[in-house]
């Protein structure tokens, strides 16, 4: 089989436990013959789940074949019972030789080794805040929501996620371990590799991730138009002085948190102008349904926030032109007006107004009003007009 026709559950060394890339296609092997040989040595190893996983014989197993090497040399195994058994000086011969970085990535330890990002969750002098970060698996059923939400993502990090976790049947009976921020990140549908602390790099500076969080949720809430990148900066600044993103930090911020559901073009001749495309995908996540409140109070309020999001989102995907003005035709036609309406907008006045005449003139003036400089509503415009030549005051139609 074909590693192009590998199922999600099968791209897993059952050894390392690390995923199968596409490029590694030289470096994978499936154990058809060699299947005895490898329940032998993880019975030997004392390598119970890979024991137990081998004897309920899989209908297929795959293996990096450097780890298989590895994983049954006689050689190897006699070194580790050497230097297990030995007290005193051990023979230079025996001893392995010394471990490169480039052959760090070992067998998975559910102990010692966060399930998310892979990383060692051992404790050190140099970041002891790191013992706050992690946490222990006590419930059964994480590992069924782990499993859900990573068919909700597409990214390697979340099929590496998953690899792991399918080798394990009970993660509290292994004892599994986890960073508190890569479960966060992983749910909120974030890289995970980024927020795991105990790792090397630049310390997160909250204050900076709160007053982004505050951004983005005014970006998805409040009515603007034509936002571009320096005037969305200026906003944050508004929440906390100067102790904001850099501009090319914010873009790649945004990058990271709406993914392709944001892009940035040149309009009406201003460079970087923020513009968002199937918002509702977005908006509509794994996230929100796992946000679920059992206050009814509170759900309900949940609820008509988002559903304001995903109107305001499909007012700002429509296509309006502002080249020219509205014919006398498209405003009388009844069916024109309501066209020129979004959907979810007719859906909701549907529900609230019985008059359609009333549902047109109400919808019209939702979007004029949640667009001010890039639309013109054809209904709003002949009224205007009509005031204008039964009173000739400019007064009226300024007010």
């Amino acid at each position: 089989m074909s590693v192009s026709k590998l199922t999600l559950s099968d791209k897993v060394c059952v050894i390392c436990r690390g995923l199968l890339m596409s490029s590694e296609k030289e470096n994978i092997h499936q154990v058809t013959r060699g299947l005895d040989t490898l329940i032998e040595y993880s019975g030997m190893r004392n390598d119970s789940e890979l024991h137990d996983y081998l004897l309920s014989m899989p209908a297929v197993v795959y293996v990096h074949s450097s780890c298989r090497l590895r994983y049954t040399s006689k050689r190897r195994f006699g070194q580790l019972i050497n230097v297990s058994n030995s007290d005193s000086m051990i023979d230079t011969d025996s001893v392995s030789p010394k471990a490169l970085r480039s052959s760090a990535v070992g067998a998975f330890d559910w102990k010692h080794h966060c399930f998310f990002c892979n990383k060692s969750t051992a404790l050190d002098e140099q970041h002891p805040e790191v013992k706050a970060d992690i946490r222990h698996v006590e419930t059964l059923e994480l590992r069924q929501r782990v499993l859900e939400h990573c068919s909700g993502r597409t990214d390697d990090s979340s099929m590496a996620v998953q690899g792991r976790v399918l080798m394990c049947s009970d993660l509290v009976a292994a004892g599994a371990v986890y960073h508190k921020n890569c479960h966060k990140s992983f749910f909120e549908m974030r890289p995970i590799f980024e927020h795991s602390k105990g790792m090397v790099g630049r310390p997160v500076d909250k204050e900076k991730v709160d007053v982004f969080d505050k951004l983005c949720e005014w970006l998805e809430t409040d009515v603007h138009d034509l936002l571009t990148l320096n005037e969305l900066r200026e906003k944050a600044q508004t929440f906390a002085g100067a102790n904001v993103y850099s501009h090319r930090q914010l873009k790649r911020k945004l990058q990271e948190r709406y993914g392709d559901h944001i892009f940035f073009a040149e309009v009406c001749g201003r460079k970087n102008v923020i513009c968002f495309h199937d918002m509702a995908s977005f908006i509509v996540s794994d996230k929100w349904y796992n946000d679920r409140k059992t206050n009814v109070v509170d759900e309900t309020e949940r609820i008509i926030r988002t559903a304001a999001k995903l109107i305001k989102a499909e007012v700002q995907a429509m296509q309006y032109s502002i080249d020219t003005y509205p014919s006398s035709n498209e405003i009388r036609n009844k069916d024109s007006a309501r066209c020129w309406v979004p959907s979810l907008i007719q859906m909701l006045l549907g529900h609230l107004v019985s008059n359609e005449v009333k549902q047109i003139a109400i919808g019209h003036s939702l979007v004029q009003a949640m667009r001010p400089k890039s639309v013109i509503s054809p209904l709003l415009l002949a009224i205007a007009l009509s005031l204008d030549h039964s009173t000739g005051s400019r007064l009226i139609i300024m007010k």
